[in-house]
């Protein structure tokens, strides 16, 4: 990375990349000055409660759309907070041949995105981050990502002939993609949180499924109705 100081953010060489965190209460006011701060600097401030650009006088407004329910969960709590500094966010929800269409030609202000990768990376690198193909429809840069550090840290993974050189190489392109702030991050979880009745048994050693995905949250496969426990439940008026 050092060939390309003074094209990437400073703090890129000496700062480990982290997201935001707060303490679970609710209250976000460091997290929330810290935006307007940031956004000043940006050229956008709050005129009426509306943040405006302040140049132009134009508000701060986009689109979030999406084709499965599961993301509004996620999305409309975003939508909440945005609307506490004064930016306009909306959200709406399409259907996936109008996802996979509008996806393909860029149609989109925001959209939920999952990329996957698998082992070792290469030449497709190119075709989800490189600046040729930014803005050429049907590609996957839904970033639309012009970056000549990220296009010679790509052929850098490509060239590399050894997994010491692939590691650093790809790292290196991971740290440059996360500090520019392309997306903003979610499900960051590495577990799935699940409520129910406590009235359930499982066998000690069972099967369990991945959905597809063979590095993915293991689910159990196997459950009954345990009859002490649901006995237990039904006396506590469960």
């Amino acid at each position: 990375l050092e060939p390309f100081r003074g094209q990437v953010p400073d703090a890129l060489f000496d700062t480990p990349f982290s997201l935001p965190a707060t303490d679970g209460s609710g209250n976000m006011r460091d997290n929330i000055r810290t935006a307007l701060r940031l956004l000043k600097e940006a050229g956008w401030e709050q005129r009426d409660g509306v943040m405006t650009n302040i140049a132009t006088g134009a508000p701060m407004r986009f689109e979030i759309l999406i084709d499965q329910p599961v993301y509004e969960r996620a999305t409309q709590p975003f939508i909440d907070r945005l609307r506490q500094v004064g930016i306009q966010a909306s959200l709406r929800r399409i259907d996936t041949a109008q996802m996979q269409k509008r996806r393909q030609s860029f149609d989109y202000d925001v959209m939920p995105l999952a990329l996957a990768f698998f082992p070792p990376p290469g030449s497709e690198l190119r075709n989800y981050f490189g600046s040729a193909v930014a803005g050429v429809e049907g590609s996957a840069n839904y970033m639309g990502i012009r970056n000549p550090v990220v296009d010679a840290l790509i052929d850098k993974v490509v060239a590399a002939r050894d997994l010491s050189s692939l590691q650093v190489a790809t790292r290196a392109l991971d740290r440059v993609l996360l500090w520019n702030r392309y997306a903003i991050l979610q499900w960051g979880r590495t577990d799935a949180w699940v409520a129910y009745w406590n009235r359930f048994g499982q066998p000690k050693t069972q099967p369990t499924h991945r959905f597809g995905d063979p590095n993915g949250i293991a689910f159990p496969s196997t459950w009954w109705i345990d009859p002490a426990k649901d006995a237990a439940l039904t006396r506590g008026g469960g």
